[in-house]
């Protein structure tokens, strides 16, 4: 009973601090808002298929579903900023609780591990990439909300054999499916988590069983979410990813070729160095991203390897 009523009051502190920060920083502002955010939802809603003339570029497509909780509560509280940003703020409240949840799962809920469990909260939050995105209609802390939730179930059961069941491995792909229909830019941590598995098959009551029933469960949560949208791609444009992928499928209404959006990324060669261009402030979004904590983690590794290097020789020549 004590432990449940410890989960509740974390939850509620967590959501708390998520709508505090939300309201505090009103991060809204991004370019993406005024491009498709509320037109997208709009549309869906209006029927405007085939009758606007692809106002948000490539980005009219995208499903719509995401941004139906920004258009309402913009609609209803666009004078009141604060009520629009406590509600935003959920999403990131329920973004650290997960967080904590996994940080639970490798520290421990005592005193040492609730005070490593508040540094990665810290850590993670204000990275540039998650803070400047608090409270925005960027959807980006929305649907890693899922893809941690999905991540952190599959954690559990790796580190604690007997609570596996196929219908959890259903459950975690389901959740990451759902996050990658909203936004499948997250399809990257979806993969990572399937290979991620496959690695870890020694850990497995089931392995082959345990992947499929994920790999079904991301299926079948991205088509509950996209699938609407995939059939009506298909019937209107013959291509059920359009206009992504159009160099398999060929739809006439688009360039017979794969988009992809390149205006930000970095040429090969300085892909080594990338650490220190993010920390020089080189942009890589619509906003200017600066974070030096990467470069630290870039070269802290090294740092640690060759001082392990020298201790490990260190040892042998006193032996």
């Amino acid at each position: 009973m004590t432990n449940t009523k410890n989960k509740v009051k974390s939850f509620s502190l967590l959501m708390l601090v998520g709508i505090i920060i939300s309201i505090l920083i009103k991060n809204e502002g991004m370019y993406d808002l005024a491009n498709y955010h509320y037109y997208n939802a709009w549309a869906f809603l209006n029927d405007r298929s085939n009758l606007d003339i692809v106002p948000g570029c490539v980005n009219t497509f995208f499903n719509p579903i995401v941004e139906l909780p920004i258009y309402f509560l913009i609609n209803y509280f666009n004078d009141s900023q604060n009520i629009f940003y406590a509600f935003q703020g959920i999403w990131f409240g329920l973004f650290l609780f997960i967080l904590s949840k996994i940080g639970f799962l490798f520290f421990g809920s005592e005193r040492k591990g609730q005070i490593k469990t508040m540094f990665v909260l810290i850590l993670a939050t204000t990275g540039n990439a998650v803070f400047c995105q608090i409270g925005s209609s960027s959807n980006e802390i929305t649907v890693a909300f899922f893809i941690l939730w999905g991540f952190y179930i599959l954690l559990k059961m790796i580190k604690f054999p007997e609570t596996q069941t196929l219908k959890k491995f259903l459950l975690a792909g389901l959740i990451m499916g759902i996050g990658l229909g909203l936004k499948q830019t997250v399809i990257t941590y979806c993969i990572a988590s399937g290979i991620t598995l496959m690695i870890c098959y020694k850990y497995l009551k089931k392995p082959i069983k345990s992947v499929g029933f994920f790999a079904f469960g991301g299926l079948v949560g991205y088509l509950i979410i996209n699938g609407y949208f995939m059939y009506k791609h298909w019937i209107l444009y013959g291509n059920p990813f359009f206009p992504f992928l159009n160099g398999i499928f060929h739809s006439p209404y688009f360039f017979d070729f794969n988009y992809r959006d390149t205006n930000y990324l970095t040429a090969p060669l300085l892909l080594p160095i990338y650490p220190f261009i993010w920390y020089k402030g080189r942009t890589i979004s619509t906003s200017q991203y600066i974070d030096p904590r990467l470069m630290l983690f870039y070269v802290l590794p090294l740092f640690m390897y060759f001082f392990m290097k020298k201790r490990i020789i260190n040892d042998k020549n006193n032996q």
